[in-house]
């Protein structure tokens, strides 16, 4: 029940504080004397609508307070519920419940399930189907008490049930998507085919193949530098050149020997790097077809590497 109610700036009503006694109170009055603003003043109280044109004229807002209580809720709440409604002359509207802040949706399942408002039909709980079963339920009593405890157990158990089967099949999805992904991953690989090494291998025999001719223009005149091809001296020439001369000079100075015999040493080391040197020229081949297949072979690996990455291992 309503144990006091104030109402401030609200219609005619200035400042008024109601405090209906247990059973029957009855407020009568005139036409104009305030009764209908009573009841607008309950009706923001349980959650409706709140307009501006509510609000007393010259006043910059309205109050309405209440202390609610219901035998039912004793236990949980022994001191019932202390709520508040304010409206302001622009409309916008502030709810607390318990001296917290609330949502009028709060208000009307806090308030409006202790309130019923009869009049033309409208506010009567009795008309909402939602609540029909409650009312049907509070008629029977012990009669269906068990049954229905029966009914609520199971209803929950049934409800565990639908939860965890949702989640069962939630996870089989999900793993059937993983699976689904996993195949399509296998399959990526196993097209491209890719073996250990091969990556690295191909990367520097690429690097190679697409600088090809430059390699054979160095080789080949690293090659006649040292080695030269009988129309232009050579490093193997100047050295032999040296050589002979300081043979010539140890009839009269046997230290200049020692140099004599680097310099051989010398020209035994670049006949051999020529040698090699031109090997090395020989074996480049310049062919466009296979340049392009390892080009090709090389970003089908890289593009792996850059999905499922980033080691090819």
């Amino acid at each position: 029940m309503i144990e006091e109610l104030h109402v401030k700036d609200l219609a005619l009503i200035e400042d008024a504080v109601i405090c209906p006694s247990r059973g029957l109170t009855v407020l009568t009055g005139e036409t104009g004397a305030g009764k209908s603003a009573l009841l607008s003043a309950i009706k923001l109280l349980i959650g409706e609508r709140a307009e501006a044109s509510q609000v007393r004229q010259g006043c910059d807002f309205l109050l309405v307070e209440a202390q609610i209580t219901d035998e039912g809720d004793a236990q949980e709440f022994p001191d019932g519920h202390i709520v508040s409604r304010r409206v302001s002359s622009e409309g916008r509207s502030r709810c607390t419940l318990d001296g917290s802040m609330a949502t009028v949706g709060q208000l009307s399942q806090a308030v409006g399930a202790h309130i019923d408002l009869c009049g033309q039909h409208e506010h009567q709980r009795l008309l909402k189907p939602a609540n029909h079963v409650t009312f049907l339920d509070a008629w029977a009593k012990d009669q269906v008490e068990a049954p229905l405890r029966a009914y609520k157990a199971a209803f929950t158990a049934a409800q565990a049930a639908q939860a965890a089967l949702d989640d069962v099949r939630a996870a089989a999805s999900s793993s059937s998507a993983q699976l689904d992904e996993a195949r399509f991953i296998l399959r990526s690989v196993n097209e491209v085919d890719p073996q250990p090494g091969e990556y690295e291998e191909l990367v520097e025999a690429l690097a190679k193949a697409e600088n090809a001719e430059a390699l054979v223009n160095a080789s080949e005149g690293a090659y006649r530098a040292l080695s030269g091809d009988g129309e232009e001296s050579s490093a193997l020439d100047a050295l032999n050149s040296a050589i002979y001369m300081l043979d010539q000079a140890c009839r009269f100075d046997d230290s200049l020997q020692a140099y004599a015999k680097s310099l051989r040493d010398a020209v035994y080391i670049a006949e051999d790097v020529a040698a090699d040197v031109r090997a090395y020229r020989d074996s480049i081949e310049l062919d466009a077809a296979e340049l392009a297949h390892m080009q090709e072979r090389v970003g089908a690996l890289q593009r792996l590497l850059r999905l499922y990455g980033p080691r090819m291992e």
